[in-house]
């Protein structure tokens, strides 16, 4: 299924779908979806030739749900027959929103096809000295070629976006810094409350679930929110959150024309509110040599999520210095994981 080709030609990549079948009754197929398995058999349903994004795409799946090869219908409750405490469109549910100092830890699903070990700490003052600190590994000087000995930063201010660039040093078991990567363009530092900003609504919630890591007085949020980026660009998120505001998962996909679109995910591993962060955790190694005209460029207004992979953008941060509670996190990981011996990789 990881095959950039595609070769079985499966309409939806990475998707899990769960079924309810108490009765079973042959139901009439569309001529469109009978000349589409026809086209598949006959071999004529090809890939498109030169696609610059060979990864299904939320605009792939829009198509594939837009012509099922066949459809019934569905009922709240035929869902919470499937998944127990599943509430549809609840009333009166509040959206979460970041605390002012929040940490976050997780993997990235992007345009690479390895996914990026992801650290965020997000400080918000109110003031000009609020910012954001993301740390991926894995994604290098270009999407697509990183490895997990490469290291790209993105740190956000209320002015300025700066991408310094590291690679790890084997010998010294540390990141040596390299050079400081052009932001293309440069993106705003999200507000806490962000998705109250870009319309959030709770779609749906799962009441104690243990399938879902739920206990018994768990409530897991599904949140749906959309951004307008200008130029036609449309942003749509899903989030999961649970009642107290702890974040679990969260996606974003960018549609601008049928050819420009994507998919991606964060999984969160951990998520801590009002966690311990002050000003030191967010040392910048290029705020000392960037040019004004070139790196520390004017950011777009503070708006939206730290997410954003259409052509290169990204917003996100974590704390980095040699005394930061990320640093010695990401160290203790990188030995235990990512550096193992050669014979494991």
């Amino acid at each position: 299924m990881m095959d950039a080709g595609n070769p079985l030609m499966i309409p939806v990549l990475g998707s899990y779908f769960i079924a309810n079948l108490p009765t079973f009754s042959a139901g009439k197929v569309s001529d469109t979806a009978t000349l589409l398995m026809k086209r598949i058999r006959n071999g004529d349903a090809t890939a498109r030739g030169g696609y610059w994004n060979p990864m299904i795409t939320q605009q792939d799946i829009h198509r594939a749900i837009a012509s099922p090869l066949s459809s019934a219908t569905c009922t709240p409750q035929d869902l919470q027959a499937v998944i127990p405490g599943f509430n549809a469109s609840p009333a009166r549910v509040a959206l979460p929103r970041w605390t002012d100092e929040t940490y976050i830890e997780g993997w990235t699903l992007g345009r690479d096809f390895i996914p990026y070990y992801t650290r965020v700490c997000y400080l918000w003052t109110d003031h000009a000295d609020s910012k954001q600190q993301t740390c991926f590994i894995g994604w290098g000087r270009q999407p697509g070629r990183g490895t997990y000995f490469s290291r790209t930063d993105t740190c956000l201010n209320t002015e300025s976006t700066m991408r310094p660039y590291f690679e790890w040093d084997r010998s010294g078991s540390n990141w040596v810094f390299k050079d400081c990567l052009q932001p293309n363009p440069p993106v705003g530092l999200p507000y806490p409350d962000w998705i109250e900003r870009d319309d959030g609504v709770v779609k749906a919630q799962i009441l104690g679930n243990p399938n879902f890591g739920l206990t018994s007085d768990e409530t897991l949020n599904l949140i749906a929110a959309q951004l307008r980026r200008g130029g036609g660009e449309l942003a749509i998120f899903w989030l999961g959150f649970l009642g107290n505001g702890v974040g679990l998962l969260f996606s974003e996909g960018n549609y601008l024309n049928p050819l420009s679109h994507n998919l991606q995910v964060i999984d969160y591993n951990l998520f801590s509110r009002n966690a311990d962060l002050t000003q030191n955790d967010f040392p910048n190694p290029c705020a000392s040599i960037a040019e004004p005209s070139e790196l520390a460029l004017e950011a777009e207004s503070a708006h939206g999520h730290l997410t954003r992979f259409t052509r290169l953008r990204h917003i996100a941060g974590t704390a980095w210095s040699a005394n930061s509670r990320c640093r010695r996190l990401l160290f203790r990981y990188l030995e235990s994981q990512i550096h193992a011996p050669a014979d494991a990789h």
